[in-house]
């Protein structure tokens, strides 16, 4: 059975991070700074790589790093949504928070290492102060695999997630961390 570890991202996982990353084309364009870049703006590759980093470097965990038997296995971007410029609105406080990628590595792929990181991120969020956690995954490029969209819901609901749609506003998997 293959052991399952989730660890928020610092600057001594940054290494692991660059190596998950740099199995997969789509990631290393990207380094998951799309979700956090206002519309209007966008860096590729490189730039991307550089402010990525400088987040971690400055302190502040970006998201979660899996780890499968102690190999990089899978990524989660998870924060407060007011980190996230692209789905920033005035309405968003620091009590709602946004899961805005989800990668797992080809290689593990089938491992469950998605329901592990959805699970940690809830926790991480609720640790943290958050009254409520959302999920867009719609632009997740399901269009590569079909069958991915549904796995990815389908991991959510499982972790307690329920679909939101916001009159103007995309669709989306919510769960709240209150009691109330």
């Amino acid at each position: 059975m293959t052991a399952i570890a989730v660890l928020p991202v610092t600057s001594d996982r940054w290494a692991d991070l660059a190596a998950l990353f740099g199995t997969s084309g789509v990631m290393r364009g990207c380094w998951c700074m799309w979700p956090r870049t206002p519309y209007g703006q966008m860096h590729t590759g490189a730039a991307n790589e550089r402010r990525l980093r400088a987040i971690v470097e400055g302190g502040t965990s970006p998201g979660l790093l899996a780890y499968a038997d102690g190999t990089p296995a899978g990524w989660c971007s998870v924060g407060p949504r007011p980190h996230f410029g692209r789905f920033f609105d005035e309405r968003a406080d620091c009590d709602v928070w946004l899961i805005a990628c989800l990668f797992i590595a080809e290689s593990h792929r089938g491992l469950r290492v998605g329901s592990h990181l959805i699970d940690a991120a809830v926790r991480h969020a609720a640790e943290h102060g958050a009254r409520r956690i959302e999920a867009l995954p719609r632009g997740w490029r399901p269009d590569d695999d079909p069958d991915t969209l549904d796995r990815l819901i389908r991991a959510f609901r499982g972790a307690g997630f329920v679909p939101q749609v916001e009159a103007g506003g995309p669709a989306r998997l919510v769960r709240s961390l209150t009691d109330g």
